[in-house]
């Protein structure tokens, strides 16, 4: 898929990002208000110190391309849609499909903390 939005740059961040805002009301309705948030799959942090404990070897990752990286199934292609005409008023806007999680989907961080430990498992030797 090719994008031709222009970056979000932040003084935090090393690389440019594009942003697609699920918060964005059209209708008086948003793609997040129709998201379930799912629950909270986060440990807590004395759990996760108390892990450590357990085996001799921790091991730890980056995820920052978790997001380009997991799927969407095809049946929700049609809820990420966007439109999108390079500032050309005069056509019709070409119909674009996110086929990836969307950061900033209210549902993003059950989403996340459910494929990490997955991958893991995928992926062993």
């Amino acid at each position: 898929m090719v994008f031709s939005t222009p970056p979000v740059l932040s003084p935090h961040k090393p690389l440019p990002r594009i942003v697609f805002d699920s918060a964005a009301v059209h209708g008086g309705v948003c793609l997040n208000d129709c998201l379930e948030t799912g629950p909270s799959l986060h440990n807590d942090l004395p759990g996760i110190l108390m892990l450590f404990r357990e085996r001799p070897i921790a091991l730890a990752g980056n995820v920052s391309d978790l997001f380009c990286h997991e799927r969407l199934r095809p049946e929700d292609y049609k809820y990420h849609r966007y439109l999108w005409r390079d500032m050309e008023t005069g056509r019709p806007p070409d119909v674009y499909e996110m086929n990836c999680l969307v950061f900033g989907d209210i549902s993003l961080p059950c989403e996340a903390n459910f494929a990490v430990p997955g991958t893991a498992v995928d992926n062993r030797y």
